[in-house]
């Protein structure tokens, strides 16, 4: 009987860290920097001491094209990238709500510069190909009521990128695997002590 209390409390054990660590599998936040090369592979980012202000974001904005009024904080910022994604596509994800147009800005070694601008698609990302890189940055730009929002000289993205898998592990399965056995031994032992 004393085995087979073990055996319970040790299952019961497994059962609570299991229950407590799922919540580690969810998928981590995107607000950093979350790009795609135009095969759909993760860019590898690093985050650079230079940084655009959103006056500077808007001052060049505005000088791009005189309805914007207004920009938001800079969501990519001072993002280096490799440059061997020099004048490839690269896809910014989680840029902003479907039909926002983005502007992206790249640092030239002495100023930021306007690249571009591009419409966010129905799954919150934006393409811009830049002609430098390290660092970047992209913003939401603003116009005033009415006006319209610019043609712009970038492009919008409409790949159907996906969720991130959340919740979804490779650790999951042998865990239940585990668990399932660990659950059968329980009770072969306690059948073996009532025998």
């Amino acid at each position: 009987m004393k085995i087979a209390k073990k055996i319970t409390a040790l299952l019961m054990v497994c059962v609570f860290v299991f229950a407590l660590a799922t919540t580690a599998f969810a998928a981590g936040s995107t607000n950093g920097a979350e790009i795609v090369d135009s095969k759909g592979n993760a860019v590898t980012v690093s985050s650079s001491d230079v940084k655009i202000t959103k006056a500077e974001a808007l001052s060049l904005a505005q000088k791009a094209d005189s309805k914007v009024v207004d920009c938001e904080e800079p969501i990519y910022n001072g993002v280096d990238i490799d440059s061997s994604y020099k004048g490839e596509p690269l896809t910014f994800r989680n840029v902003g709500e479907a039909g926002q147009v983005a502007a992206a800005y790249h640092w030239n070694g002495s100023a930021w510069e306007f690249v571009a601008f591009a419409t966010v698609a129905t799954d919150s990302a934006v393409t811009f190909t830049f002609p430098d890189l390290s660092p970047v940055a992209v913003t939401i730009v603003k116009y005033a009521s009415g006006s319209g929002s610019s043609s712009g000289s970038g492009s919008s993205s409409s790949s159907g990128s996906t969720s991130p898998n959340t919740g979804v592990s490779d650790f999951v399965i042998p865990a239940a695997a585990l668990l399932v056995l660990a659950l059968a031994g329980a009770a072969i032992v306690v059948k073996r002590e009532r025998a």
